[in-house]
């Protein structure tokens, strides 16, 4: 078998060597990246379209990018083994392949404002195999004469101009997301979910209500989304009076905000070393402020180390903290926000605070039995 397998190789040309190679290094990095998307894992190095809640860049046609990487480079390597690979079919590939890594990349470092060393990976992977498929193609003239270098020539604008459309479409769901407007999908008032959040620890400034209640409710919103503001104003305050005063329920927020995002940031280190709540109450009444303002308005609500505060403003890790929420919301699939976790139950987009209270004491009945 061995020496089969060195015969086979022998009668490949170096570009053709080259080319597998790079379409296994292509296979090897998307499993990776799709096993520990599938385990949960904080992947090293993701703050991609992953971490941004519901992006539909992340998951087109509601499978994850990773998987189909997987396919991609795996379809690469299949049709290369061959003594005469279809060169030009390969080259259409490879165009596709770079416009979505080339986007993907572009997505990562312009909206979410972060750095995705698995988008680059595979973008410096692709552009290798495009490089290589160009040279292929020359040495054997294919591109030379005929219809196929026509076609070639046509497809590249053509498809920038599709992927340009899709691109703004795409855009313009995620925009609808962030913004509160949810699809006719989302327009539920529960939905059972098996994936339980992992409890926010006792000494957590996120918490809200008595660690003895009988059900737990998770909150997931976005500091500058203004339907999450409606709902602080008006029905998480009949919330807390009529149950998290009570002692019924246990109640936690989760951020669903860029990993960059200034006022979750600011958040997190007062919810470490003040008053959450309060602050969280005072900016919402306020509204949009600069981040100087957010600061000294962290402040006046009960930050007790004004040094350590400042500290933690910096500490790269609170990005990885709001990262973490983001990855549970996506697990729960959640498209819009507002949304609350009620104990197994998800409610997603605002609703009125009588649907709430139905939820909530169903809930409440079920722990009573």
């Amino acid at each position: 078998m061995p020496e089969v397998l060195e015969k086979t190789l022998r009668s490949y040309s170096r570009l053709h060597r080259t080319f597998i190679f790079f379409s296994l290094l292509g296979i090897l990095l998307t499993i990776t990246l799709s096993v520990l998307e599938a385990k949960g894992i904080e992947s090293f190095g993701c703050g991609g379209c992953g971490k941004a809640l519901s992006s539909p860049v992340a998951e087109p046609f509601g499978i994850h990018l990773s998987w189909l990487g997987v396919v991609f480079y795996t379809s690469l390597f299949i049709l290369s083994l061959k003594l005469s690979p279809p060169l030009f079919f390969l080259s259409i590939l490879l165009e596709l392949g770079f416009f979505i890594s080339l986007g993907l990349t572009a997505y990562a470092a312009l909206e979410l404002k972060t750095f995705c060393t698995w988008c680059l990976g595979s973008f410096t992977i692709v552009l290798t195999l495009l490089c290589i498929i160009s040279i292929w193609i020359k040495k054997t003239g294919i591109a030379t004469t005929g219809f196929l270098p026509k076609l070639n020539k046509q497809f590249v604008p053509i498809l920038g101009i599709i992927l340009f459309s899709f691109g703004l479409f795409r855009a313009g769901i995620l925009y609808q997301v962030r913004a509160g407007t949810t699809s006719s999908r989302t327009n539920i008032t529960s939905i059972s979910s098996r994936y339980v959040p992992q409890e926010l620890g006792k000494g957590s400034g996120r918490v809200l209500g008595s660690d003895l209640a009988p059900i737990r409710i998770v909150e997931f919103y976005d500091p500058d989304c203004g339907r999450c503001r409606n709902f602080l104003k008006n029905e998480f305050q009949l919330i807390k009076k009529t149950f998290i005063d009570a002692g019924l329920i246990r109640y936690e927020v989760r951020f669903v905000a860029l990993p960059t995002s200034k006022m979750a940031r600011i958040a997190e280190c007062v919810a470490e070393n003040g008053n959450f709540f309060e602050f969280r109450d005072r900016y919402t009444s306020l509204g949009n402020i600069d981040e100087r303002s957010m600061i000294e308005l962290a402040v006046q609500s009960g930050v007790r180390d004004r040094k350590e505060f400042e500290a933690c403003l910096s500490d790269l890790v609170i990005q990885s903290v709001i990262r973490e929420d983001i990855r549970i919301a996506s697990r729960l699939n959640l498209t819009a926000v507002p949304s609350l976790w009620i104990d197994g139950k998800v409610m997603q987009g605002r609703r009125n605070f009588e649907e709430y209270k139905l939820e909530i004491r169903k809930a409440l009945q079920r722990h009573s039995k």
